[in-house]
């Protein structure tokens, strides 16, 4: 069973520090032996024989198939044995209408979860996405999660809903389907 792979066309081992450097790495994740993932970035470096991967420079996540989704940031720390993933700098993720930033978001592959942590900012378009117009709502929250199988998103407050029209709802917490 494949998990992941990552090609490089430039790479270096250091066979005594057990580390590979490469740039511009391209890789497929799998889920269940199917692609699921295309991942990218400017450089990685793998440590210890692939027991932690470290891309760097813009890294991109972009799921496979009917619902389009792209996670992104500028360094990720990734676990292969426990499927997981850090993003810790700029991390946001988004789909066709919806873009949701935070300080930090680990994606947990096997459960095709997204944790967010910090403050956290849901931009949400009538449309589509477009980094040229203003969302119709900004949430902003505490810690949340999104079930990226299930679609949904949770977060705890404070939240605070503002939309274009003047409207502001506030709540404790928040639970909703994307």
């Amino acid at each position: 069973v494949r998990d992941w792979e990552l090609t490089s066309p430039e790479a270096r081992y250091n066979t005594a520090a057990r580390t590979v450097r490469a740039r511009i790495p391209k890789g497929i994740l799998y889920f269940e032996d199917k692609p699921s993932f295309i991942i990218s970035a400017e450089h990685a470096t793998v440590l210890n024989d692939g027991e932690i991967v470290v891309l760097e420079g813009t890294v991109r996540l972009k799921r496979l198939g009917v619902e389009p989704l792209l996670i992104q940031g500028d360094r990720l720390i990734w676990r292969p044995s426990l499927s997981t993933m850090v993003i810790n700098q700029r991390p946001s993720a988004l789909n066709r209408n919806s873009k949701i930033v935070s300080n930090s978001l680990t994606f947990q592959q096997e459960s095709g979860q997204l944790f967010f942590n910090g403050v956290v900012k849901l931009s949400r378009w009538k449309q589509n996405y477009s980094s040229t117009f203003e969302p119709q709502t900004v949430i902003t929250a505490g810690n949340g999660r999104w079930n990226l199988n299930s679609g949904i998103i949770a977060a705890v407050g404070p939240i605070v809903a503002n939309q274009t029209n003047g409207r502001q709802i506030t709540a404790a917490s928040i639970q909703g389907n994307t």
